[in-house]
Order: C-alpha cells, then sequence, then structure tokens
C-alpha cells in the first residue's frame, strides 16, 4: 500500500565523508543508505540528499545551516550530521564563533564581521541551497576543491597528506613536486594548497624557514579561502621546540603583525593554539546546529569518524549532554578491522572510505535509524533481510 503525502526526507550533512570521497559515483554513504531504504521500505517514500561539502569546518555548515534547511521542498524531516574533522586543519570563519562566545556587539566589530561574512557568500558553496531548491531526487554532487591541485599533482598531493616517506626519501621526487605545484600556482595563483604542498615538503626536510615562507604564502593567496590550511600550518610550526626556532618565531609574530593590519578578521584565525580550544569551536557549533535544527522540529543524528581523530571523542560528549542520537563509526570500524579485516578493505590510501567503508557507514546509520524507530510513524511496512 503506496503510503500518502509528502516523502519522509533525510538530509546527510558533512564534509568529503558524505561526499563520498575515495569512491566510484554513486558509492557514498548517502547513496548506499538509499538504497537500503528502497530495498527495506515497502512504499519507497524515503528520501536521502547528499548535502556534503568537501573541506568545510563547522562554522562554514552552520552558517548555511538556516538557507539550507529553507531550499528543501517538502519539509526536512531529519538531519545526519557528521562534522568537525576539518576544523583541525583549516580555520575558515573561526571568527565567527568568536564573535558569538565573546559577545562583540559594536557596530564597528559587527561591520566587520558582516564584511567577512558577505565575500565568502559570495563563493560557490553557498550556492548549496540554490542546488537543493533544483529537485529532491536530485543528489548533490558538489565540486571538490582539492581536484583544483591538478591531476598530475594529486598523488603527491595524497602522499604529503599522508606523509609517506616514499616521497619525502627521494629528492629527485620532491623536486618533481614542487615543480609540479609551482607550475600551478603560475595557472593559478589564488588556490591556497599548492602553496601549502611545497611548504610541507620543506617542513619534511626541517627547512623551517623555507617552509614558512610557503605557509605566509598560503594564508596570502586566499586569506577568506574555506580551503586554507595556512593558518594552522603556521599555528604547527609557530610551537616546534628549541633555540633554531626563536628566529622563525619572531618572523611569524612579525607576519601576524603585519596580516591584522590589513585583514584584521581573518587574523583571527591565527588565535586557536591549541587542540582544547579547537574542540571547544567544534562543540560550540555542532551544539548550534543541534538548536537551530530543533528549533525548526527536525530531528538530528550524530555521527562520528571511521578512523581515528581528536573530535570523535567531543561528538560523542556532545550527544551525551544534548540528548542526540549518536552512531560510532570509529568503534564499528575498529573492531572489524580487529577482527581481521585489512585497513585496506575499507579504506583508500588517503584515508577516506571505499565502497565498502562507505557501505559500513550506511549500514550503521540505517539500524540506528531502525532501532530507535525515527521513522516509526513514516513507514509503513519494514522488510528485513
Amino acid at each position: 500500500m503506496e503510503r500518502q503525502g509528502r516523502p519522509y526526507v533525510i538530509l546527510c550533512l558533512g564534509n568529503s565523508y558524505t561526499v563520498g570521497n575515495g569512491a566510484p559515483a554513486g558509492q557514498s554513504y548517502p547513496n548506499q543508505l538509499q538504497r537500503m531504504f528502497d530495498a527495506s521500505v515497502e512504499d519507497r517514500r524515503i528520501v536521502v540528499i547528499n548535502g556534503g561539502v568537501g573541506a568545510q569546518t563547522t562554522a562554514h555548515l552552520l552558517s548555511s545551516l538556516r538557507s539550507t534547511i529553507d531550499a528543501i521542498k517538502p519539509k526536512l524531516d531529519l538531519i545526519l550530521l557528521q562534522t568537525g574533522q576539518v576544523n583541525w586543519s583549516l580555520f575558515y570563519k573561526y571568527s565567527d564563533y568568536l564573535e558569538r562566545e565573546s559577545g562583540h556587539r559594536s557596530i564597528f566589530s559587527k561591520f566587520l564581521f558582516r564584511l567577512n561574512d558577505l565575500a565568502h557568500e559570495s563563493s560557490a558553496v553557498y550556492k548549496l541551497g540554490w542546488h537543493l531548491c533544483s529537485g529532491i531526487r536530485n543528489k548533490l554532487r558538489n565540486d571538490n576543491d582539492v581536484d583544483q591541485s591538478g591531476g598530475v599533482c594529486r598523488e603527491f598531493s595524497i602522499q604529503i597528506a599522508n606523509q609517506d616517506p616514499v616521497l619525502f626519501r627521494d629528492k629527485q621526487n620532491m623536486a618533481k613536486a614542487i615543480n609540479c605545484f609551482e607550475s600551478n600556482i603560475s595557472d593559478n595563483p589564488h588556490f591556497p594548497l599548492n602553496y601549502s604542498n611545497i611548504g610541507q615538503i620543506y617542513l619534511q626536510q626541517q627547512n623551517y624557514k623555507e617552509a614558512l615562507k610557503w605557509f605566509m604564502k598560503t594564508v596570502e593567496a586566499d586569506p577568506s579561502s574555506r580551503i586554507n590550511p595556512g593558518y594552522s600550518l603556521i599555528r604547527n610550526i609557530r610551537n616546534i621546540p628549541g633555540k633554531k626556532n626563536v628566529e622563525i618565531n619572531i618572523q611569524i609574530d612579525a607576519f601576524i603583525t603585519q596580516f591584522k593590519k590589513k585583514d584584521p578578521v581573518n587574523a583571527k584565525n591565527f588565535l586557536l593554539s591549541s587542540d582544547d580550544e579547537i574542540g571547544r569551536w567544534v562543540e560550540s557549533d555542532v551544539k548550534e546546529i543541534i538548536r537551530v535544527s530543533r528549533q525548526r522540529g527536525i530531528k538530528i543524528i550524530l555521527q562520528d569518524y571511521p578512523m581515528a581523530h581528536p573530535v570523535n571523542r567531543i561528538l560523542y560528549k556532545i550527544a551525551l549532554e544534548t540528548g542526540v542520537p549518536f552512531v560510532n563509526n570509529h568503534d564499528v570500524f575498529k573492531e572489524k578491522m580487529m577482527h581481521g579485516m585489512a585497513k585496506q578493505d575499507l579504506f583508500v590510501p588517503d584515508g577516506h572510505c571505499n565502497a565498502n567503508g562507505y557501505g559500513v557507514m550506511a549500514l550503521n546509520v540505517y539500524n540506528k535509524i531502525m532501532d530507535d524507530r525515527i521513522l516509526v510513524m513514516r513507514i509503513c511496512s519494514i522488510q528485513y533481510e
């Protein structure tokens, strides 16, 4: 019997693990979750939307949340949220958190923060809501900004991200990688990751002076970019101990002082000085996402990441404090590997899931939804295998 009325709409929000990086098209966890519902729900009126955006922080997700919700027709019922990992490497819109927590209310500060927001709103990521308007059955396909580094350099980028010793042992390979990224810089001087990758190579050689030069260029390439890792890389090099680093720290302090004069809003990204502070930022943003969702009458499920990461502990803490259902992906993946499943059976080399890994994530979410009877008022009949 076909259920009458509108479909039950589920929106998956997150970064590259939601987009489905690492798996073939159509094998993301939202895609696989949709197929599970299509096979088990008799009337097939459950719609799963992939709202993932690669390399986004909690702040970006929060800033676009209301417009994203409003863009979905008919009404949104459930949000599956997996976020926070990117905050450790990108400080995009950290200033929003500072404004909310510190209670800045002066006209001048509001003007600065709003000016910064307007610059971001003109970028492609803010078009997410418009894509949702085009049809609820159209799965979102987001541009992966990392691909802008060029196909030839992609393997080098993965090796750098994984701290692959094969790359860093061979000076010829490192020289090839640097040449590749420099060529990309000539074509696209405002893309931060090309600069940061070169800096990472010099950092591995403990050439801190040269690494810092490239990390500074990373920040300057596009200070407001949501994929700019320069702030965190400079923070990390600032914390390297040793007398040899005193000169480096003086250069960093001078750079930040000058940067504050040019760009006081984005300069706040340098204030993140510890994992604890990043954790507080994530906690504040995620709790605000939950509050906004509940205010709109939307249920929410929080999930952690398959790979070990400091944010997993924070997400679990938030779930306990807010009473939000929680999907523990990390423990499920860990248990599978403890019982003989190889890492490559679940992950690709850069740490994202493969199709099989995303299938595990989809099943984890599906089981949570069914076990907690979240859909009980919306389903005609469930047929279990």
